[in-house]
Formats: C-alpha cells, sequence, structure tokens
C-alpha cells in the first residue's frame, strides 16, 4: 500500500459526521411520511453524495495501485453491507411473509441463488425492507468511476481536473435527463450513477473552498438565503434522486448546492453545543447500518399502531409506515435512527470484545 494514502487513525471532520448525521435523519424522515418530505427530497441524498466527494482524497488516483486500494476498501464499507442487507432479507423473506412483515405477493428474486447472484451485481433483491440499499451500491459505483477518470486525467496531465471531471459528470447527467423526458429509459442503475455523479464531482470542488474560515454571523446570512431558495423550490419543482426524478437539470444542481450549504451552516451551529453535535455525529458515523434497517426497524411503530387501534395483524406488512399522522412520523423517525444505532453500536462493542 502507498504510504501516502490516508489512514483511519486521522482527525475525522465534525462538520462532515454532524451532515451525515442530520442527512440520514431526513432519509428517515423522508421514509416515514413526514408532512415535510417534498422538501427534504430536494437536497436529501445529494448532500451525501457530495459530502463523499468532499472527503475523497485525490492520493487515490495517483496510481492503479491506489485505485485499486480505494476499490478494496469500498468493497468492503459500501460493496459489502449492501450484499449483506439484501442477501439476509431474501433469506428471510419466506419467515417475513409467514408473520406478515412482507405481503404474500411481495417482490423478490425469483430463486435463492438468483437472488445471491444479482446481489452480488448491486440489483438489490432483498424485497422492500432493503429498497433504501440502492444508495450504497450507487456510492461505490460512483466512487470508483470518479476515481479511475482522476486516474486518466492525471496520466494525461490534464489541467483542472476536478473541473473536467464535473463537466464529464454534468454531460451524463444531462445526457440522461432528456432522454428520460423522451421516454427512454436505461437501467436505473445508470441512471443513479448520472444523477449522483454530477454532485459527487461537486463534492470534490467543494473542498476547495476554506468553509471553516468563514464566520459564524456568515453562516447565519448563508442559511437564511439557502432556506429562502429552496423553500421557493419546493414551490414549482420536485427532486427524488432514487426514481430519477428532477424538474429540470439546473433546479437539481441549485436544490443540491443550496441543500449543502443550508446543512453546512446547521452543522456550524450544533457544533456550538457539544452534547447535540456529539450525538449527531454518532448518528452521522453510523448511517450504513441506519440506511439498511430503519425500514424493518418501522414495523415497531407498525405493530405498536395495530395494537392501539385494533387493527388486523395483516396491516403489518404495509410498507414503509401505516398511520404517519398526526405525529407517528415523529416515533417512525425516532426507532428508524434509534433501534438500528442501538443494533450496530451492541454489534459493534461485542466485536472489540471478540477480536480484542
Amino acid at each position: 500500500m502507498d504510504s501516502a494514502i490516508p489512514h483511519k487513525h486521522l482527525q475525522r471532520s465534525q462538520n462532515l459526521d454532524i451532515i451525515k448525521g442530520i442527512g440520514i435523519i431526513l432519509v428517515v424522515l423522508g421514509h416515514c411520511g413526514c408532512p415535510a418530505k417534498h422538501f427534504i427530497y430536494l437536497f436529501h441524498m445529494p448532500i451525501f453524495f457530495m459530502a463523499s466527494g468532499y472527503v475523497l482524497s485525490s492520493v487515490y488516483s495517483d496510481s492503479m495501485a491506489n485505485v485499486w486500494t480505494l476499490f478494496r476498501k469500498r468493497l468492503k464499507s459500501l460493496w459489502l453491507p449492501c450484499f449483506l442487507f439484501n442477501t439476509i432479507f431474501l433469506l428471510l423473506s419466506g419467515v417475513f411473509i409467514k408473520y406478515n412483515i412482507y405481503p404474500e405477493n411481495v417482490k423478490t428474486a425469483p430463486s435463492l441463488v438468483s437472488g445471491i447472484f444479482f446481489n452480488v451485481l448491486m440489483y438489490m433483491k432483498g424485497g422492500p425492507l432493503a429498497g433504501a440499499t440502492w444508495f450504497l451500491g450507487t456510492l461505490f459505483e460512483v466512487t470508483i468511476i470518479y476515481t479511475f477518470v482522476d486516474y486518466i486525467l492525471k496520466r494525461l496531465h490534464v489541467k483542472f481536473r476536478e473541473i473536467v471531471n464535473f463537466i464529464f459528470g454534468l454531460t451524463l447527467f444531462v445526457v440522461t435527463f432528456y432522454l428520460i423526458e423522451q421516454n427512454i429509459r436505461i437501467h436505473s442503475i445508470a441512471e443513479h450513477i448520472a444523477g449522483a455523479y454530477v454532485v459527487f464531482a461537486i463534492g470534490v470542488l467543494l473542498k476547495k473552498l476554506a468553509l471553516n474560515a468563514i464566520r459564524l454571523r456568515y453562516w447565519i446570512l448563508i442559511f437564511s438565503v439557502t432556506l429562502t431558495v429552496l423553500l421557493i423550490c419546493n414551490r414549482y419543482g420536485s427532486v427524488d434522486l432514487s426514481e430519477s426524478i428532477y424538474t429540470a437539470p439546473w433546479f437539481y444542481l441549485l436544490c443540491a448546492m443550496s441543500g449543502w450549504f443550508l446543512i453546512y451552516s446547521v452543522s456550524v451551529g450544533v457544533c456550538k453545543f457539544s452534547r447535540l453535535a456529539n450525538a449527531t455525529c454518532l448518528v452521522g458515523r453510523h448511517t450504513v447500518c441506519i440506511i439498511g434497517l430503519h425500514f424493518l426497524a418501522f414495523k415497531i411503530i407498525t405493530y405498536l399502531q395495530i395494537c392501539i387501534y385494533d387493527l388486523p395483524i395483516e396491516k403489518l406488512s404495509t410498507f414503509p409506515y401505516l398511520i404517519a399522522e398526526p405525529f407517528w412520523w415523529v416515533a417512525y423517525t425516532v426507532i428508524g435512527v434509534g433501534a438500528p444505532l442501538l443494533i450496530d453500536l451492541g454489534y459493534k462493542r461485542v466485536k472489540r470484545k471478540i477480536f480484542s
């Protein structure tokens, strides 16, 4: 391994962990019937890809050996969880049907062997409960493709590589957008990559800005301006990265950029309160487990509603939530974030004891 490759022990950015923490809470909110869902969808997934681009080290594109090192790391941190969540849910699909967690007509792979094969390729055959894992697969693909393109640009001695890579991503996104507009659908994986790549590349570019040097009073102004922009956008358009739905390319990028600076400004404020910052960072460092398990955790609240309202047990299969109003979405969010977080913390604690 190249000695210049960043190691795990290097200090993490508190702002980025807070952004990821806020981002995953927004993801759960968007999945459980929160009244602000349309607003949240304008930017909640793009900021995840931007954050990932922001922290990507350019060292990984210095050589093919370094690209391969990044590939192995992301196999472990992104591909493996995506594969495991989908495969475990696929294996449990019969149990889920038996106990009304899945309806009898649930769509999964036609067979276990084919399902595992497709999961290896990140086609995600784990059923509805694994639906959010598309993000893990897409982030894996975008990270590796971006780094490989950057490697090629370095080999060609291209100046302003980050800008060229962004233009490549923008072109890919615009072409894909207009193909969809003409009802020419390419594979959903390719559509996800197109939408994610361009904002990932923006995240790399944002790293060149000295965001930490901006004073608090200016962040308050940035918060006000970006919130206003997003509230206006909320009235006149929509974004859904998972479904490749965008009002227009410029609209998508405007919402993504506004969302990034909005949440970054919030993270600056959160940093002023140590306990809140620590709690949000904790959530931000366990996003993978929350992505994989929050739909399953929702079933706890759905079962509680069935008991309270004396509903048939078959209602447990309702996806993703049963009753959101008036404030059930709050309970769904607390359980959707809290239960996977506790599971992940418990798993890692047991793992440390076993291997220490």
